[in-house]
């Protein structure tokens, strides 16, 4: 939502930056939350994709350029993150990966 707030003639930020905070980017989704997810309804599985459907469509469709910096490894829906944003930068050590793949 707070992608949706950012309006250009309103505000003195000219771009938005976003960063991991610790050792990732982003780790993604917990893990044992998805384990838990396998018992959800249908309607349960298509809120929750919603929710993170907004989330990424938010920043893809930011009134200000969005720029990720990739301060360490971004996992699952850390990449998809990265991608919705303008421009993306990234350390040389950084590792990119969709995890939950391995969840079967």
């Amino acid at each position: 939502d707070a992608f949706k707030l950012l309006n250009p003639q309103e505000t003195p930020a000219r771009t938005v930056v976003l960063s991991g905070e610790g050792k990732a980017f982003s780790a993604g989704a917990d893990l044992n939350w998805m384990k838990k997810m396998v018992d959800y309804s249908r309607e349960e599985n298509l809120r929750d994709s919603h929710r993170l459907f907004e989330m990424i469509y938010g920043i893809w469709n930011c009134p200000l350029p969005v720029i990720a910096r990739v301060n360490g490894d971004a996992l699952g829906g850390g990449v998809g993150i990265i991608a919705a944003c303008d421009m993306a930068f990234a350390l040389n050590s950084c590792s990119f990966g969709f995890t939950e793949c391995k969840l079967g």
